[in-house]
């Protein structure tokens, strides 16, 4: 067992107000769950805080889990059956989108020699959009962390990004406010959706652990330990690397590594998962634009 403490559901109810939208919590949210270990974390503990204050003031009703297939490698089969097994855990309603490449507005499947992160991810987005849209979902929840947050910040300033970028990601903004290249016009519909971050201040290692004390099911997309693939992983394993040296070798489980209650492709696997998160290349310096898929 890792040290440390799990985040129970009473302490998720508080960092779940400290998102909550202008507005209110609306009925629906939707989580973006990419079968990684904080999209599973995410998706259990607002599952059971919905379950366990069903019909309270102030609180979603109903839970919606969402996972994108990009079908762009064999370990995207392993994270759908993750993430349909982290849906059934928690007990909500489950889809799986994959992505129709080729098709409609979508783009062609990337090839080798080009940029599959930056297409993949405007991809998902669009997609995630249009299912917020079809499901009637006003918001989602990305389990994006601590560890995430330090990455973001130090991805921004190598960017040049001013102080306002480099804040990091914000808890929760308009889905429409984040993107600066014009390539997903979501107009005013992503003006009334919303992106919220309950895990924000929450380091890794309490994500794992949790999962470890529910005996989550997780996998991890082996991208996310490319560190060629991103800047994001270059960083990722810079301050992996440091952190080992700083802390004994114990440090690699520590860091995400498949443990416990990993499933299906922990042979073959080296983001913070949610290769919903080696996926969030900025593409402006200070604009809060970026995931995880989820």
């Amino acid at each position: 067992m890792r040290p440390g403490f799990p985040i129970s559901t009473g302490e998720f109810l508080h960092l779940l107000q400290r998102c909550m939208p202008p507005d209110g919590w609306p009925r629906a949210v939707g989580v973006a769950n990419s079968g990684g270990p904080d999209s599973a974390c995410l998706l259990f503990l607002l599952a059971s805080v919905v379950r366990n204050h069903n019909g309270a003031r102030g609180l979603p009703q109903k839970v919606v889990s969402l996972h994108v297939n990009h079908a762009l490698q064999k370990a995207s089969f392993d994270m759908v059956h993750a993430a349909e097994q982290a849906a059934l855990r928690a007990q909500v309603h489950h889809r799986t989108l994959n992505i129709p490449w080729g098709r409609s507005s979508y783009p062609d499947k990337p090839q080798e020699n080009q940029p599959s992160e930056q297409i993949a991810r405007d991809a998902r987005y669009r997609l995630l959009f249009r299912t917020m849209i079809h499901e009637d979902l006003p918001a989602i929840a990305y389990g994006h962390h601590a560890d995430d947050q330090v990455e973001t910040a130090i991805m921004r300033l190598a960017m040049g990004s001013s102080d306002l970028g480099a804040a990091g990601m914000r808890p929760v903004r308009r889905w429409g406010m984040g993107e600066s290249s014009g390539t997903q016009p979501y107009g005013p519909h992503g003006m009334s959706r919303w992106i919220v971050r309950p895990l924000l201040t929450v380091p890794k290692d309490r994500i794992l652990l949790t999962c470890e004390t529910y005996e989550l099911l997780y996998a991890h997309d082996p991208t996310n330990f490319q560190p060629s693939l991103t800047l994001r992983n270059a960083i990722r394993h810079h301050l992996s690397q440091a952190k080992t040296v700083d802390m004994g070798e114990d440090t690699f489980e520590r860091e995400g590594m498949p443990k416990g209650r990993d499933v299906d492709n922990r042979a073959n696997t080296d983001k913070s998962e949610d290769a919903s998160k080696g996926e969030d290349m900025p593409s402006g310096k200070d604009i809060d634009n970026d995931l995880a898929v989820c």
